[in-house]
C-alpha cells in the first residue's frame, strides 16, 4: 500500500529540517558566528532549540502513522 501524500510531504519536511539543523549547527563552530553579537548567537541558539522540537513533533507523527514507523 503506498504512503498517502500528506505524510510523505511530513517525512520530506522533517528530513529537510533536519538538513537546516545540522548546517546552522556546523555554523555555531566558525568564525563569522563567533564575530556576531552576543544577542544575535543567542536568537540562533533558540532557533536551533526550537527546530529541534519541531524535528521532535514530526518524528512523533510519522512514528504513529498508520502503517507504523515510515522513517
Amino acid at each position: 500500500m503506498a504512503m498517502p501524500e500528506y505524510q510523505q510531504r511530513v517525512i520530506h519536511e522533517k528530513n529537510e529540517l533536519n538538513y537546516k539543523l545540522l548546517k546552522l549547527c556546523k555554523f555555531f563552530s566558525t568564525d563569522v558566528f563567533n564575530s556576531l553579537p552576543e544577542d544575535e548567537k543567542d536568537r540562533l541558539h533558540r532557533q536551533a532549540k526550537y527546530m529541534a522540537e519541531y524535528i521532535g513533533v514530526l518524528a512523533e507523527r510519522i512514528f504513529n502513522f498508520p502503517q507504523g514507523n515510515a522513517e
